[in-house]
């Protein structure tokens, strides 16, 4: 009994390393996009001003994680 239960709770702190991992890496390729996209809206703004590029400039936002509520 003790054994099942040490190796469920080993897959169950895996499991949660492994999200936390991916969900690290999510952040990191989003912050990298934005730093890429960052420099062509620059030019593009610097061009044709900003009230122009902004029509046709799509724009991200990070979705910020509703707070889970205690029951």
């Amino acid at each position: 009994m003790r054994e099942g239960n040490a190796r469920l709770e080993t897959a169950y702190k895996a499991e949660r390393a492994s999200r936390a991992a991916l969900s690290f890496q999510s952040k990191v390729a989003e912050d990298a996009f934005r730093a890429a996209y960052r420099a062509p809206v620059k030019i593009n703004v610097a061009t044709y001003g900003e009230v122009a590029a902004t029509q046709w400039l799509p724009t991200f936002e990070r979705k910020a994680k509703a707070k889970k509520v205690a029951e």
